[in-house]
């Protein structure tokens, strides 16, 4: 598998994936990189077969996942938003924050199954891409998307009544 090649094609992908993980840009970017770099160094050992992006989109949400349990630092996926966010998404004077910064809190506070859902569809994602990436069926995909896509809506409804 080229790995290079698929990087550079998919870059912006792969980078806007990881920022729905660790919600920096900086710290997307290191994630994206390092996951590239250790998947050329061990290319000869990937798995025949499999759809490239989705593999590496699992790689980096795992090298995320690692990243969480090696680094004491970072609060773990299952936080409470309190916890995730800064002190200002806390409060209800949202009304300066961009339309983005009001989509990343919501879908952090949505938790991990609902924004990795939702991003990966974002990102462009089918259904059964998104499965094989999630390793659930595409009926679990379905219906995680429906529950996301309503409690999203529930939020933004919630944030237009403050």
């Amino acid at each position: 598998m080229d790995f290079k090649a698929i990087f550079k094609a998919s870059y912006p992908k792969f980078r806007a994936y990881a920022y729905t993980l660790t919600q920096d840009i900086s710290k997307a970017e290191d994630l994206v990189m390092e996951v590239i770099r250790k998947l050329i160094e061990r290319q000869d050992s990937t798995p025949e077969g499999v759809n490239p992006e989705s593999y590496i989109i699992r790689s980096i949400k795992n090298q995320f996942i690692d990243t969480l349990r090696k680094d004491k630092n970072l609060t773990p996926l299952d936080a409470t938003l309190e916890q995730q966010l800064p002190d200002e998404y806390s409060s209800k004077e949202i009304t300066g924050q961009s339309n983005l910064d009001i989509l990343v809190k919501n879908l952090a506070s949505l938790g991990e199954s609902c924004s990795n859902v939702l991003s990966l569809f974002g990102l462009g994602h089918s259904y059964q891409e998104i499965a094989d990436i999630e390793r659930i069926t595409t009926g679990t995909v379905m219906s995680r998307m429906s529950r996301c896509r309503q409690k999203l809506l529930d939020l933004y409804q919630e944030h237009d009544n403050d």
